[in-house]
């Protein structure tokens, strides 16, 4: 069996690619499971980009991000349709505004409640620009309401159990 040592690989760049596989692991999975609205989900493959956000490593994280979005749709079958788009630009946002806000005197909950929060309007503005249609009210405030309690559930995920994984790869 042939193992990375005999490529060169690079440990730094193992470690990326063992946050990846988790990060779309996680959003894969994730994915599987129905839900009511496509804005209704846990968000656990972010916790991996919040962790890269959160130690400065912005390149790495934006490279995961934008992966586990364009590998878990590739997986699932989502790769050419609204709901990839949707999640796309979700991401895109959010990874613009969790990098913005690490950089604020801000907590990890806070961190990761307003990148869920702004997910989840990216995603309500794209369907409104995709298809047109007038969103009800009662949608925007369950997208808000969700956005945030999943990206407050994601960064006391983070906080407790994360650091796990961190000691796991650095041990590699």
């Amino acid at each position: 069996m042939i193992f990375p040592d005999d490529y060169n690989i690079k440990k730094s760049d193992l470690n990326i690619l063992y946050y990846l596989i988790i990060a779309v692991a996680l959003s894969f999975f994730e994915g599987l499971v129905p839900k009511p609205f496509p804005f209704l989900r846990l968000g656990l493959g972010n916790i991996v980009v919040l962790h890269l956000i959160l130690k400065g490593d912005y390149r790495n994280s934006f490279y995961i991000a934008m992966g586990k979005v364009i590998f878990s749709a590739l997986f699932l079958g989502r790769l050419i349709t609204p709901i990839f788009l949707m999640g796309f630009s979700g991401t895109l946002m959010s990874y613009i505004v969790m990098v913005i806000s690490s950089r604020l005197p801000l907590n990890v909950i806070t961190i990761s409640a307003l990148g869920g929060l702004t997910h989840n309007l990216t995603q309500l503005i794209v369907l409104l620009l995709l298809f047109g249609f007038t969103i009800n009210p009662l949608l925007i405030t369950l997208a808000i309401l969700f956005g945030a309690i999943m990206g407050t559930i994601n960064g006391f995920i983070y906080k407790k159990y994360f650091h796990l994984i961190d000691l796991q790869l650095t041990s590699i």
